[in-house]
């Protein structure tokens, strides 16, 4: 995936779930995160979407393996948190539905 369709793979991997559609916007509008190697690192590619790994990035984050200023970091914690409370809403739906 290049650089350039990247941003409208993450809307699409993020359409229809508004928490995600909101931490995905912030992250692409900000412009930086999507540039760098280590946090496309936690950016999963499928056939014209793309989804970040919100746990992991803010567990990167708090450990110290995504470096950054106050102010990327501003930006960032917020929109992980709202990423990942849907990841583990997601997670507990899916949970729920195999139990039957």
């Amino acid at each position: 995936m290049t650089a350039s369709s990247l941003p409208a793979a993450l809307r699409a991997g993020a359409e229809g779930l508004y928490a995600l559609e909101a931490a995905t916007g912030l992250i692409i509008a900000h412009g930086t995160w999507l540039a760098r190697d280590d946090f496309r690192s936690f950016i999963h590619h499928g056939a014209g979407t793309a989804a970040i790994d919100w746990e992991a990035a803010i567990d990167a984050l708090h450990a110290g393996r995504l470096p950054c200023s106050g102010g990327f970091s501003e930006l960032c914690k917020p929109s992980c948190k709202v990423g990942m409370s849907h990841q583990v809403t997601v997670a507990i739906r899916v949970l729920k539905a195999r139990r039957g």
